[in-house]
C-alpha cells in the first residue's frame, strides 16, 4: 500500500523508485461495486463474515465466482482495512451525497493502494489542467507511460498492455469524477463538493502529523486542487460549519469540528 507520509511531497517520483503494476488491469475504478459492497455492509458482523457473505451471495451483478473474488480483494484493501475509514465510507455510501462527492473520496483510497493510479491524477493529470488541456486521451496516457519508463529495461510493458492500461487509468478517474466523456475524456472544472475535500483534509491529518501545511499536500492534485483552490474550497467547508477556517492565505488554522471520518459523514448523512 502507498505509504500516506510519501503524499506530503510535492516533488514526482524519479523513475526507478515508481515501480509501477498492471494491476490496474484486474481493478479499474469498480465504482458500483464499491457501492453495492459498502451499502450492504453489516457493521455488527466481523469483517471476514461480512466478505465470506458476499462471496457466498452472488453479489455483484453477472461476475463469476472467481472474478467477484478478484473484486472482493481490490475492495478490501482499498475501503476495509482501516475502521474509521470504512465506518465512514458505509454511512456516506447510505446518505448519497451529491455526485461525485463519494466517487471522489472513492478514488482518492483507491490511490493510495496504487502508486500509478495515484500518480496519472497527482502528476499527469493535475499538470494538463495546469496547461489548460480541455481533453486527455489514451495516447497522452501512453505518454506519461512512456515517460515514466514502463516500456524500458528487462520488465518492460509491451505496446498493447500500455495500450490497455492508459484506457484502463482514463477510465478509472471517469468513474471516480475527475474525467467525463468515452474516447477523449474532458478534464472537469476543479470544484470538488467541499465534502469531499475536508475528507481528504482530515485523512491527511490523521494520517502524516505533523507534515508540512496542509493546503500544499500532494494528496489534493487527485482532486486537480492547486493550494490555493483547497484553502478556498476548506473556507467554503468553513461556511458551512464542516470545520472552522480562521485567517488568510496558506498560513490559515483549521479548528476540526469532528474526531472522525465516521463523524464526519454522520454529520452530513
Amino acid at each position: 500500500m502507498l505509504s500516506l507520509l510519501s503524499l506530503n511531497s510535492t516533488d514526482r517520483s524519479p523513475v526507478g523508485e515508481r515501480a509501477y503494476t498492471t494491476r490496474i488491469l484486474k481493478g479499474a475504478a469498480l465504482v458500483s461495486y464499491a457501492k453495492e459492497l459498502l451499502r450492504d455492509w453489516d457493521e455488527g458482523r466481523p469483517l471476514d463474515e461480512n466478505l465470506a457473505s458476499f462471496r457466498k451471495s452472488g453479489a455483484f451483478g453477472r461476475a463469476s465466482a472467481g472474478r467477484a473474488a478478484e473484486i472482493l480483494r481490490v475492495l478490501q484493501a482499498r475501503y476495509l482495512q482501516n475502521d474509521d475509514v470504512r465506518r465512514g465510507l458505509v454511512l456516506l455510501t447510505r446518505a448519497r451525497p451529491e455526485p461525485p462527492t463519494l466517487e471522489l473520496i472513492l478514488g482518492y483510497h483507491a490511490a493510495l493502494t496504487d502508486r500509478l493510479l495515484f500518480d496519472f491524477a497527482a502528476d499527469f493529470l493535475y499538470e494538463q489542467r495546469r496547461f489548460r488541456a480541455a481533453h486527455v486521451s489514451v495516447d497522452d496516457g501512453m505518454r506519461f507511460l512512456r515517460d515514466a519508463g514502463v516500456f524500458r529495461g528487462p520488465k518492460a510493458w509491451s505496446t498493447a498492455t500500455g495500450q490497455e492500461v492508459a484506457r484502463k487509468l482514463l477510465t478509472a478517474w471517469r468513474d471516480f469524477g475527475l474525467l467525463r466523456g468515452d474516447a477523449k475524456k474532458a478534464l472537469l472544472p476543479p470544484t470538488p463538493p467541499v465534502v469531499a475535500v475536508v475528507w481528504v483534509a482530515m485523512h491527511v491529518r490523521a494520517n502524516a502529523p505533523g507534515a508540512r501545511r496542509l493546503a500544499e499536500d500532494r494528496a489534493f492534485r487527485l482532486f486537480l486542487l492547486t493550494p490555493e483552490e483547497v484553502e478556498a474550497r476548506l473556507v467554503a467547508a468553513s461556511d458551512r460549519g464542516l470545520l472552522a477556517f480562521h485567517g488568510a492565505g496558506l498560513v490559515g488554522r483549521i479548528d476540526w469540528r469532528f474526531d472522525s471520518l465516521e463523524a464526519l459523514a454522520r454529520a452530513v448523512a
